[in-house]
């Protein structure tokens, strides 16, 4: 059997700090709290002007494909799947995406 004074480190009850010590704890989770949100806000941000960027960047790449290749541009616009895609050019959608026949019929007037 183990002596008592030998257990104290296994001893699970809450110790409590003094007054000092707990208010400069709770001083330093608040701005912690603050610093994580800040943070959160700087990402929010950052992520936005990504997104902007790289949209401005399709619309350069879409609007010199249009003037430049109007040809190229048509057959891209059939290689299109997804409803919300064709719908956005005026095309009808796919009736059966999962039928590799349908695929291949854009692919092939691609090519």
């Amino acid at each position: 059997m183990m002596p008592v004074a030998a257990n104290r480190h296994l001893d699970m009850r809450p110790t409590t700090l003094p007054p000092r010590a707990a208010a400069r704890l709770a001083e330093i989770d608040h701005k912690l709290a603050e610093l994580q949100a800040e943070k959160r806000q700087l990402d929010a941000r950052r992520q936005a002007a990504d997104r902007a960027v790289r949209t401005r960047q399709i619309a350069i790449v879409g609007g010199w494909l249009l003037a430049h290749d109007p040809q190229k541009f048509e057959q891209i616009k059939l290689l299109l799947t997804r409803p919300q895609d064709r719908a956005a050019f005026g095309l009808a959608p796919i009736s059966d995406t999962s039928n590799p026949a349908v695929s291949n019929q854009n692919q092939e007037q691609f090519a």
